[in-house]
């Protein structure tokens, strides 16, 4: 089948989110006859990627610049003309038949742009929400126009979708209103990700590493409080600092919380972190800071990035909430409470011994798990397997 993968991304072409969506995408090329991206954002323009079946990765075709004037009509006229027209044009060039969609902006232009194509090209529409249910997530941000978005123009693209694709915890399911959906995972790409280097001695001190678009359920704020009182008992001499890559919502309150509990020595804000230095971040620290807030989006598991980047590279990590795709029996994950608790930080140090201790075995059990049960390829054969299953059932029923 001829795909097209659509995603909004705000944020610049280097960021997680970004290579998120491109690892993606290529597993689910590996699947198709050819693969089209298209990434749209009002600061930085439309994307256009094919998909090389010869490297397996994603060629830049065309870039068309961004509106950057930040007037809403503005925003909404940019969408209008110039993602509708590529769309559009890759829709009827590529002859595509199905389109992949991740969950996007509820700007009524982007819903008649599918509305439109649906009808004149014909092809199915996978649809993806990365966290469900997410309205939880506009109301803790106050993001009021989103969630007013949502509530008054979802239905619209929603009659549109043909399979739903949820990144969704078990307690939910019962509640989800869609007819035709499937669950899913988060995943990477294990072959980009490189494997950490021999583990440094900790002996001058334990360095976490937090990498993260830092937002209020990430919960770093636990580990600074946990720093705070550990610092605060006189017998804990041993050193332990805590390392934020990535910028976010949070980012200015947390270093006010470093700042008030007196531990901004120990927590390093290194800002949005790309290349050799995030390789060099990667070599200094011993443990990974997975998500330590997931209950305060009201859901019971969850699907995250980066404790899957941290296990692809061979580094230990402590976390709050379960995930389906990790056995909650793994020596390499130390699990911390659902709540908002200051985290034990005598706690973490003990797990650390016991990881660096035999850290050259550890790093070859994480990778080896990443490989079987954490690459995007998994997933995306499942999503690439329900629009076969969508295809064939078209032909059945025009053969009757």
């Amino acid at each position: 089948m001829n795909l097209l993968f659509f995603a909004m991304d705000e944020n610049s072409p280097s960021s997680g989110l970004s290579k998120k969506i491109k690892s993606q995408a290529e597993a689910l090329g590996v699947e198709s006859s050819s693969l089209w991206l298209i990434m749209a954002s009002r600061k930085e323009g439309v994307f256009l990627y094919r998909f090389e079946r010869i490297s397996n990765q994603l060629v830049l075709e065309e870039h068309t610049p961004g509106e950057k004037k930040r007037s809403l009509w503005r925003r909404y006229e940019y969408y209008a003309k110039i993602v509708s027209a590529v769309f559009d044009r890759v829709c009827m060039e590529k002859s595509i038949e199905a389109v992949y969609c991740r969950r996007i902006s509820m700007i009524p232009c982007l819903i008649q742009m599918f509305k439109k194509a649906k009808k004149r090209y014909g092809f199915f529409l996978g649809y993806e929400i990365p966290t469900y249910p997410f309205l939880m997530e506009h109301i803790i941000a106050r993001q009021w126009r989103n969630l007013a978005s949502e509530l008054i123009f979802s239905k619209a693209l929603y009659v549109l979708v043909d399979h739903f694709f949820l990144i969704t915890d078990t307690a939910s399911e019962s509640k989800i209103p869609f007819k035709n959906w499937t669950r899913i995972s988060n995943g990477i790409n294990v072959d980009r990700i490189p494997l950490r280097s021999a583990v440094r001695p900790i002996r001058d001190g334990l360095h976490l590493l937090g990498l993260a678009n830092v937002a209020f359920w990430h919960g770093y704020d636990r580990v600074i409080k946990g720093l705070s009182d550990y610092y605060g008992d006189a017998n804990n001499k041993f050193p332990i600092f805590f390392h934020i890559a990535g910028e976010g919502p949070v980012l200015s309150s947390l270093k006010k919380m470093a700042l008030d509990f007196d531990v901004e020595k120990h927590v390093i804000f290194h800002g949005p972190v790309y290349g050799e230095e995030l390789e060099e971040l990667f070599t200094r620290c011993h443990i990974g800071v997975a998500s330590l807030g997931g209950h305060r989006k009201k859901i019971n598991e969850t699907s995250e990035l980066k404790a899957r980047e941290y296990c692809a590279r061979g580094m230990p990590f402590f976390m709050s909430m379960k995930d389906p795709d990790f056995d909650v029996n793994l020596d390499f994950i130390h699990y911390v409470p659902e709540d908002d608790s200051a985290i034990n930080m005598n706690d973490i140090v003990h797990f650390s011994r016991s990881m660096i201790k035999n850290s050259d075995a550890v790093i070859k059990e994480m990778r080896v798990y990443a490989e079987l049960h954490l690459d995007w390829k998994k997933t995306m054969k499942k999503v690439y397997s329900v629009f076969t299953n969508l295809e064939e059932t078209k032909e059945d029923v025009a053969c009757r």
